[in-house]
């Protein structure tokens, strides 16, 4: 039998009609490295056909699952070396498979997806606009979505304006000085893209879906202090003589100058401060710990732990526009989809005990998100309206 190329091969398999002498000549050519490249780009190519395809040779599957690793792979150290910008990923699909540890990615699961989700699911999509509201010190409110570029508002010599990119800022204007501490409340809602902010001292903070910040208008007195719940990021102007405070249910993270996260969900059970740059020090009921970077605090009741083994990209995949999970139960990645789709949870059943790995945009809409989950067979999706009925 004269060999042919591998894309003849691969689409022979895709369709179900390799015969067990062409498996073995597909399993021959797979072992080259030479034809890794050549594996890696029909991967990317057709991605939904591989998801769709029946796996009869264990040989073969076990070559493919290298290739996507091989993917997974690349694409993650281009999130490392490239973490400001979005990184796009053509194989989410796979990825989530292959890094759920699915030994049967390649049977045809499609038939076992329940259909009913799928449908009723179309029209919850990502966030496509920004929902985010700012109350202003004299109680007033400003919805960003509909308020046009320029001026939103104006205490003092501060003006709160609105720029062409859609971020926030508070530009100093000639006029009265603000002599007296005078707080606005930017919150940003479930179901609401990220919203980011310039505070009056140069200090740009990036909030999470379902997530508030509250601030001065203007840094009076000896320090800066915010008060954050949800989850921010931010990077904080450098001031030697006045530091910056985040207050987050009871914790509080000190700063003079860096980069750092900060996720204080109330449904999470601690409050983790994880440092990009520079130093912060956060202090929990008498106790401190000083952060070095790529160091995470953790901290709960009396607990004040630090985390020296972060995934960093985990950490800030929300800001880059990923889910990007590593071993997460369905819980923890339930409550991420919730605020970001603003959907309802609810779960029947045994408590689905697997951990879940996977790389999936957020711009994908949640029927894709819980497809991907279903397809392996241990966890099933219900939808009422709004909430999601988890069920093993």
């Amino acid at each position: 039998m004269a060999k042919q190329s591998l894309s003849y091969y691969v689409e022979r398999y895709q369709n179900g009609t390799l015969t067990e002498a062409e498996a073995a000549v597909l399993l021959e050519l797979l072992q080259h490295e030479e034809q890794e490249a050549d594996l890696d780009l029909l991967m990317m190519d057709d991605i939904k056909q591989w998801e769709q395809s029946e796996a009869v040779f264990p040989e073969v599957k076990e070559r493919i699952k290298a290739a996507l690793n091989r993917q997974i792979e690349t694409e993650r150290s281009n999130l490392k070396r490239l973490r400001i910008r979005r990184v796009r990923w053509y194989w989410a699909a796979a990825s989530v498979a292959i890094l759920l540890n699915l030994v049967v990615f390649f049977y045809k699961k499609n038939k076992l997806v329940d259909h009913t989700v799928a449908g009723s699911m179309e029209n919850i999509v990502a966030p496509v606009t920004n929902r985010a509201t700012i109350t202003l010190a004299d109680g007033s409110q400003v919805y960003l979505d509909s308020a046009g570029n320029g001026q939103l508002g104006q205490v003092g010599n501060i003006r709160l304006v609105k720029l062409a990119s859609g971020q926030i800022a508070y530009q100093t204007a000639e006029g009265q000085i603000l002599e007296e501490l005078q707080y606005n409340t930017l919150s940003n809602p479930r179901g609401s893209k990220v919203i980011d902010i310039t505070l009056s001292d140069g200090s740009h903070v990036w909030l999470n879906a379902g997530s508030s910040i509250r601030y001065p208008v203007a840094f009076i007195g000896a320090d800066r202090t915010v008060e954050l719940t949800g989850e921010g990021y931010f990077e904080v102007a450098k001031d030697p003589h006045k530091k910056f405070v985040v207050m987050a249910n009871g914790i509080a993270t000190e700063v003079l100058g860096t980069h750092f996260n900060i996720n204080a969900y109330a449904y999470e059970a601690a409050v983790r401060t994880t440092l990009f740059e520079g130093a912060v020090k956060v202090l929990n009921r008498g106790r401190e710990k000083l952060l070095s970077p790529g160091q995470q605090s953790v901290a709960a009741g009396d607990i004040l732990e630090v985390n020296k083994n972060v995934d960093m990209e985990e950490v800030i995949a929300w800001k880059e526009g990923l889910f990007l999970f590593e071993n997460k139960d369905v819980e923890s990645i339930m409550n991420l989809l919730s605020q970001w789709y603003d959907i309802e949870v609810e779960y029947r059943g045994n408590k689905v005990t697997e951990l879940f790995t996977a790389a999936i945009s957020r711009e994908a809409p949640l029927s894709k998100v819980l497809g991907f989950l279903e397809k392996t067979g241990r966890i099933h999706f219900t939808v009422e309206g709004k909430k999601v009925i988890v069920k093993p």
